[in-house]
């Protein structure tokens, strides 16, 4: 069995979703490269959510970031680091 979760409660960066990806790309390029569907558990309410997640990618400064689409229109970072690489099979 895995030990009991830590939670954080973290102020997520968040704003109206189409500027704020347009200013990923114009500023950062960081460019869509995968999505799905993810599960973002709340740190006050302790409550499941289940956001679109994007990932962004600048393949040439191999930076990432995840971002996660609320159904109010908002964008929110949740995850961002650095040097991306696609997995290759051997």
């Amino acid at each position: 069995p895995l030990a009991q979760p830590v939670f954080y409660q973290e102020v997520l960066a968040c704003h109206p979703a189409g500027e704020y990806l347009e200013k990923m790309q114009e500023e950062f390029q960081l460019y869509p490269f995968a999505q799905g569907k993810g599960i973002v558990r709340n740190g006050q309410t302790f409550d499941f959510e289940q956001p679109d997640m994007f990932m962004l990618v600048n393949p040439l400064t191999k930076k990432y970031v995840m971002v996660g689409l609320w159904p109010n229109g908002y964008a929110c970072l949740l995850a961002s680091g650095s040097e991306f690489e696609m997995l290759t099979r051997p």
